[in-house]
Order: structure tokens, then sequence, then C-alpha cells
């Protein structure tokens, strides 16, 4: 009877030991890859005339802010929470902001340079085209009202109660 109580008792521990293994990879393999932080000045998208630095420094005024490259491109954060993108595909520029849905349909309804972004725009995501070109310069103060907006949106209470807009 010793020998089935050890067996048992080695066969509970095995199944044990295989069940929260199996539920670490499990839980391994749903989170996201880590995304790689961004060195100064090195990130692959430089942007049409200064336009990155500028919006760097926007994003990186709010309390507790951090640059993370994802996807290619640059991406500003609050407590690992993204407020604010930017970057360049076939030579078109655009950063992208949370807005409530009532400011991103009034956006898109009347200025063809905001559309609603893929993927997030079921949140209140917008992108803005930056094509000084054909859309005339962009006003930055356009810009940080934008970002204030969200980052006061996705940011904790206490932090975005000391941003001014």
């Amino acid at each position: 009877m010793a020998s089935t109580k050890a067996g048992t008792k080695k066969s509970t521990k095995t199944t044990t030991k295989k069940a929260a293994t199996k539920k670490a990879t499990a839980t391994a393999k749903k989170a996201a890859p880590p995304a790689k932080k961004a060195a100064r000045g090195k990130s692959k998208m430089q942007g049409p005339g200064g336009t990155l630095e500028r919006f760097r420094a926007i994003c990186m005024g709010f309390p507790e802010a951090t640059e993370v490259e994802a996807w290619g491109h640059p991406t500003f954060r609050v407590r690992d929470k993204i407020f604010a993108a930017i970057g360049g595909e076939n030579g078109v520029w655009s950063f992208g902001v949370k807005t409530t849905f009532e400011m991103q349909a009034g956006l898109v309804a009347t200025d063809p340079r905001f559309t609603i972004a893929k993927y997030v725009g079921k949140h209140g995501w917008v992108d803005v085209r930056i094509d000084e070109a054909n859309d005339g310069p962009l006003d930055w103060n356009e810009v940080r009202a934008l970002v204030a907006g969200s980052y006061k949106m996705i940011a904790p209470k206490a932090l975005a109660a000391r941003v001014d807009d």
C-alpha cells in the first residue's frame, strides 16, 4: 500500500507540474513580444523636415511619457499604454491619437487630413496626414492639443490632471 501512495503522490506531482508548465507556456504564447526601446534619433523613421523631432518633443513633454519603437515606427506611451504614434508608409506621413467618438466623427467629416485609424478606429483613434506640400504647413498648436487630449484620455487621472490644455 505504501508503494501505491508513493505512486499516487508522484503521479499527482507530475500531473500538477505538467499542468503548470502547460499554463505558463499558453500564457507566454498569448503575451505580445517585447517591444524594442527606440534609441533617441536612431529610429527607422525620420520624417519630413524635422517633423519627428518636433512631434517627439511634444509627446515626451508629458509626465512619465516614454518612447518605444513598435511596428517599425515610434510610439509614445504613458505607463505602457500608447497615447500617440507617428510614421510613414509609401512616402505618406501621419500621426495617430485617440479622441472621443464625437470628435473623431467631426474631424473626419470636416477635414480631409483626418481618417479613422486602422485597427483602433473603433476605439476613437484618428490618423492625421502630414503633407505640407498639399495641405499647407502643420499647425503645431493643433498637434499639441490633439496629443494632449489623447494623453489625458489614456493616462491615469493623477498624471492627466498635471497637463494643461
